[in-house]
């Protein structure tokens, strides 16, 4: 699947993807929250390229998401959770809620943790859900960092210019021991190092 993907996007857009720390994800055989930086739909075909290495995986997405003609029908299919993000309390609950679900099954979750797409050529300060769940389920983080789109997508024209988008998976972080007191502390660190992998990999 993954080689079609990148064969359609290639020749559709001329863009192809180089994903590297593949071996993270392999190794990971449990349960895990997946964390990744979101800058467009087309992080949606990078997914594709590492989705053998992580199923059963389902994803989180914004409730209007369910109500995109085709599009909302097609996600709803694939097992994405749903949450409402207009009431924070009520989105913890769901994701809480939700990734119960998928936990019981040795599933893992991708979440966007920035809460919307970002097009600034940076990394936006996360939202804590992803990690009160990791924390609170004691199940480790995967942090996965796509480089910087700005350089060639045009966003007024929806034009991309050929580039090869580097996609890069990170060790897995542990969260045994930790408590919710460690939420905001954990999320700035794994923002830190995303970051950084960020400028590196876009240059």
């Amino acid at each position: 699947m993954a080689r079609v993907m990148n064969a359609v996007l290639r020749y559709a857009s001329d863009i192809s993807f180089k994903v590297q720390g593949l071996k993270y994800l392999k190794s990971c055989k449990g349960s895990a929250i997946l964390v990744a930086n979101h800058q467009s739909s087309f992080d949606g075909f990078g997914f594709s390229q590492f989705w053998l290495y992580v199923h059963p995986c389902s994803f989180v997405a914004k409730n209007t998401m369910a109500y995109f003609g085709p599009m909302g029908f097609a996600v709803t299919l694939c097992g994405v959770v749903f949450i409402n993000r207009a009431n924070s309390k009520k989105a913890m609950a769901q994701l809480d809620y939700q990734y119960k679900q998928l936990y019981d099954r040795n599933s893992k979750l991708l979440i966007f943790p920035e809460g919307t797409r970002n097009f600034t050529g940076t990394i936006l300060p996360f939202k804590k859900g992803a990690f009160c769940v990791a924390i609170k389920h004691q199940v480790p983080i995967i942090p996965i960092v796509y480089s910087s789109q700005i350089e060639y997508f045009n966003v007024r024209k929806r034009f991309w210019y050929n580039k090869d988008m580097i996609i890069r998976v990170l060790p897995a972080i542990p969260t045994t021991g930790l408590t919710l007191s460690d939420v905001e502390q954990l999320s700035n660190s794994v923002r830190e190092l995303m970051m950084k992998t960020f400028e590196q990999i876009s240059k």
